[in-house]
């Protein structure tokens, strides 16, 4: 199984919860990388988080981290029920989990990412890319 897994939002380093936790203790960060695609702020205003849709033909990117997983099979079912991508949540989910290329410092590489499984508008993407963390993110 392909041991490589791209985040763009709260399993990023520097975020602290149990899963983004899990992810750390169970990889090593192999430093930044982009998606080509687009980045949306998702939720309410209780709870705000990131989903990136995939394009790889977009002029635009998604940042975000590249991780080498230690056990690939084991972490991702893992961090599938964190996303809400496993059978027992409700159909359709909001992510999907695929591979993609991203490129990094160093060339391209295919990794596991989670993606929008969803139609978003427009209003709520981010235009740099890039997912700050707002107080409310999980």
């Amino acid at each position: 199984m392909n041991p490589h897994l791209f985040v763009y939002g709260t399993l990023q380093r520097g975020f602290t919860n149990p899963f983004a936790r899990a992810l750390h203790d169970a990889a090593t960060c192999l430093g930044p990388a982009l998606l080509p695609g687009k980045l949306y702020l998702l939720g309410n205003r209780d709870f705000l988080y990131p989903g990136a849709a995939h394009d790889p033909t977009a002029a635009t990117m998604v940042h975000g981290e590249l991780w080498q997983l230690d056990d690939p099979t084991a972490t991702l079912a893992v961090l599938d029920h964190y996303e809400g991508t496993t059978p027992e949540h409700p159909q359709p989910h909001e992510y999907q989990r695929m591979e993609v290329s991203v490129t990094t410092p160093t060339g391209t590489t295919i990794a596991w990412c989670y993606v929008l499984n969803r139609p978003t508008p427009e209003t709520q993407r981010i235009p740099s890319g890039k997912f700050t963390p707002p107080a409310t993110a999980k």
